[in-house]
């Protein structure tokens, strides 16, 4: 796929779900809402370009969706048999609260934290400041949200959490079926009468997503937030903001429980090159009323994109910002061990680029020490291209925190993944490492070219590291003091200003 063709799927996507018909099981589709430019993600769609949908292929899609609603239809009642359907109720009190926050829970050991993954010391600020404030939790996990509820109420924590379930009644899960399979029908429908063939191909495919397991998720986690909406009616609702379905669902529930509610969308990470369907507008049911970022630049960004007018903005700031710590110089190697971690996404494929290729170094270069780490949300058991029993003495896999592998590290090997912010920190140097020559960028920090590196063999890795271990020259140190301003500017420091100012 080209960037003109990228382009021309996101327009249609957005096309299809601002139509007039367009329902709320439409925008919960998370296949039409196209986050950004990513190899991964983009291997979903570009079966669309070519001319025309086999008859094979065209079948297959038609009846993908029929064998789907038949299968879990067939599920639910074989639970019902054996009465192992999910008996779990969500906790409820008939209380007013001032903020509600839903984050995501990635790993069982994240509930024993004192801050929360992603909003970090924001909620356990407000408490502390005499504001209401409860955390709903997107269950990440293969554990069962009642097994990892009951774990976390014994931890007597000063802030609630409520665990979304992974599954809800009978009646409840079938009413999803019935309710997307109908639209899967009115989409096709719409596809048989397309004469534009991109869009016919694109309402062909999304007619099947409309009953995938993801589509079905995100509204059973619609329907929770709906009753706790009910019970707790808080001021203020706000959201980690990527531009996934399951947010605009979100928005559009927090609307109908109260017209007075605050819908917040927290941009908490990076924007990305070719990034989308956060910078686009939906129909205003499903726009959060203010984005607050995580630092300067993303607030330029977002501002710059007209599909966002009618939305207001501040900088609420992140814990991923630069330590308090001076600009250091860089530092010579004079051990004969270097350490570089290797950071990839929560992806496998890019796990096995970044892997398979350091693989590959530590066998040309037994000097240094590559340290892997891996996303809370995978596991190295899951990493089944690469054989762990086999890999040489300067492959390390990781089981310390990610600071302390920062802090013993020199470099930091990484594609997608914007922990590479928080290793700069460390004054790691940061190397980009491209699997082809001719791909678009992924890189979160594409927009700046100074002080960090881009490699594609490990001859250029071994240059890089004997050229920092010889040059100490003024002009490293100013690339660097530039490279530093400009992920300064990313994530700023934590300022609940913004957020109280919606209270008082």
């Amino acid at each position: 796929m080209n960037k003109n063709q990228f382009s021309e799927l996101c327009r249609i996507s957005d096309e299809i779900l601002l139509q007039e018909d367009s329902s709320m099981e439409r925008i919960a589709i998370p296949w039409l809402h196209i986050i950004r430019w990513h190899p991964i993600y983009l291997n979903n769609y570009n079966s669309l370009f070519i001319n025309k949908f086999s008859f094979q292929t065209k079948f297959k899609e038609y009846s993908k969706g029929s064998f789907y609603f038949t299968k879990q239809i067939g599920k639910f009642f074989f639970k019902r048999i054996l009465n192992i359907t999910s008996q779990e109720k969500l906790v409820t009190k008939d209380n007013k609260i001032d903020f509600l926050f839903v984050s995501h829970l990635l790993n069982e050991s994240h509930l024993a934290n004192d801050s929360d993954f992603y909003f970090d010391i924001i909620p356990n600020e407000l408490k502390k400041s005499g504001y209401s404030v409860i955390i709903v939790l997107i269950n990440h996990t293969n554990i069962s949200s009642k097994i990892l509820q009951e774990k976390f109420n014994k931890l007597n924590k000063s802030i609630d959490v409520i665990i979304l379930l992974k599954s809800l009644s009978i009646k409840d899960e079938i009413f999803f079926l019935i309710s997307l399979f109908t639209e899967s029908i009115k989409l096709k429908k719409l596809a048989f009468n397309e004469s534009n063939l991109l869009k016919k191909n694109i309402l062909f495919k999304a007619s099947s997503e409309a009953v995938s397991e993801n589509t079905i998720n995100v509204l059973r986690m619609s329907k929770q937030i709906e009753k706790i909406l009910k019970s707790y009616f808080p001021r203020v609702f706000i959201t980690t903001h990527e531009g996934h379905s399951w947010e605009r669902l979100f928005y559009c529930k927090a609307r109908q429980s109260s017209k007075d509610i605050i819908c917040v969308g927290y941009q908490h990470s990076l924007i990305f090159n070719l990034q989308h369907s956060i910078t686009r507008n939906l129909s205003f049911n499903f726009n959060p009323n203010y984005i607050f970022t995580s630092g300067k630049i993303g607030m330029k960004k977002l501002l710059a994109s007209a599909k966002l007018d009618g939305i207001n903005y501040d900088i609420i700031g992140s814990n991923r910002g630069f330590k308090n710590l001076p600009i250091q110089k860089i530092k010579t190697i004079n051990s004969k061990k270097v350490k570089c971690v290797v950071i990839p996404e929560a992806i496998e494929s890019e796990c096995e680029i970044l892997f398979k290729s350091t693989l590959e170094y530590a066998q040309i270069l037994p000097e240094v020490d590559f340290i892997w780490r891996l996303h809370p949300l995978m596991q190295f058991k899951n990493i089944k291209s690469i054989n762990l029993n086999k890999l040489p003495n300067n492959i390390i896999l990781s089981k310390c925190t990610l600071d302390e592998d920062f802090e013993q590290s020199k470099f930091v090997i990484y594609r997608g993944s914007t922990a590479v912010v928080k290793a700069i920190t460390y004054n790691l140097i940061p190397i980009y490492l491209n699997s082809t020559e001719s791909e678009v960028t992924i890189d979160p920090l594409y927009e700046i070219d100074v002080y960090k590196k881009c490699i594609n063999s490990a001859v250029e890795f071994k240059n890089i590291i004997e050229h920092y271990n010889l040059v100490e020259s003024n002009l490293v140190l100013n690339e660097k003091n530039i490279f530093t301003k400009y992920c300064d500017d990313l994530f700023a420091p934590i300022n609940l200003e913004p957020l109280i100012k919606l209270v008082k």
